[in-house]
């Protein structure tokens, strides 16, 4: 027996005795998810994971072997909680678009954080996750709104308007953006950067610096991924840092977009309108007769009411060439007579009124 076959043999009594430990860990994941379930804590707790992960780290001899012990531990993790969700009696199904890694992700797991249990669906297209929600595939979905740098995703006001959804709440997730490359290979090496759209265009003047030519790719962690399993040396990625580290890549320039105070609003649909007492941001959808002092005459309702209309915007009616949707919102709560006269008002003086929600205004996040 050469020394191969006996590195494999003591391999394969490694992997059997961590199948048992394995299977001990889940058991004891299932029984921490049931008391989660039973005392209405969420199911994703970081604070005690980073705690975990530092304790194994803290127990290798080798300490060269951390960044990998930690890439196992946070894998181990994700797959426990996804084991808590699927046994859970009420876990909630969030769709999203993209992977894990990517920063609408990360928008889910803050917002799934005040949830007993869930479980992430990732989607190939934004509309996916509309036709996901649509077929009772989930019970939610999170999707990007807004950037504060680069401003609406165009796209998902259309399937908005297409699709009747609402809008159940908002959040924001500061965005930095880094370019990442596999392991070993440098800066000066780069000649292709891949990235989503809004990334390209939120790092625009990093990439023009550099020269580098930028291919827009379906979204920030798939670029990562594509880079990882890329043959070239000269091949970037602009994501965000949990993709560089879920993906393997090295960041070589961090915090590079243009604007380090860049946000992005993500938002919550449902199939059910929400009543919360507590909300006091309505979102709705407008169009208005192409005539002279049309539009005006909506925003003097808010006027005569003493509403804040807080934003209007415009997108193509798909319907009607040359026409124009208007996107809006403004404070209050749909209980108010106030509010209720508002939008008795604005049904009868537009061609068309679809109301999208009334959720809680979130302010953003440090």
């Amino acid at each position: 027996m050469d020394k191969l076959d006996v590195y494999r043999q003591n391999i394969d009594k490694i992997d059997k005795e961590m199948v048992q430990l394995f299977e001990e860990r889940m058991k004891n994941a299932q029984n921490i998810g049931e008391y989660k379930q039973k005392h209405n804590l969420p199911v994703l707790n970081a604070g005690r994971e980073k705690v975990v992960i530092e304790k194994a780290a803290a127990n290798l001899r080798d300490k060269n072997l951390a960044p990998y012990v930690e890439d196992f531990f946070v894998n181990m993790m994700r797959i426990s909680r996804k084991y808590q969700a699927d046994n859970a009696q009420n876990g909630k199904k969030i769709a999203y678009y993209g992977v894990e890694g990517s920063f609408t992700y990360e928008a889910v797991l803050q917002y799934a954080k005040n949830l007993p249990s869930f479980e992430t669906v990732g989607c190939a297209t934004t509309e996916e996750v509309f036709r996901l929600l649509l077929n009772d595939g989930a019970d939610m979905a999170v999707i990007p709104f807004e950037n504060s740098t680069t401003g609406a995703v165009v796209d998902v006001y259309d399937l908005l308007y297409k699709y009747n959804f609402y809008i159940a709440g908002e959040m924001f997730l500061k965005v930095s953006q880094h370019l990442m490359a596999k392991k070993g290979v440098k800066k000066e090496d780069i000649k292709t950067v891949y990235s989503h759209p809004q990334a390209i265009s939120q790092c625009k003047k990093f990439i023009e610096f550099n020269g580098y030519d930028a291919i827009p790719y379906l979204n920030t962690a798939l670029s990562a991924k594509f880079v990882s399993e890329s043959e070239r040396s000269d091949v970037a990625a602009i994501a965000g840092a949990s993709a560089a580290k879920i993906y393997n890549l090295e960041i070589l320039s961090a915090n590079i977009n243009t604007d380090l105070d860049n946000y992005t609003k993500f938002i919550v649909l449902s199939k059910k309108a929400a009543n919360d007492e507590n909300a006091d941001k309505v979102s709705a959808v407008i169009s208005v007769d192409d005539k002279a002092g049309m539009l005006y005459n909506v925003i003097k309702i808010f006027k005569d009411e003493d509403i804040n209309l807080t934003k209007i915007e415009s997108r193509p009616d798909h319907k009607n060439p040359f026409e124009y949707m208007f996107f809006i919102d403004f404070e209050g709560n749909v209980n108010d007579d106030r509010i209720k006269n508002a939008i008795e008002k604005l049904k009868n003086q537009t061609k068309a009124f679809k109301y999208l929600g009334n959720y809680k205004r979130r302010s953003l996040q440090p």
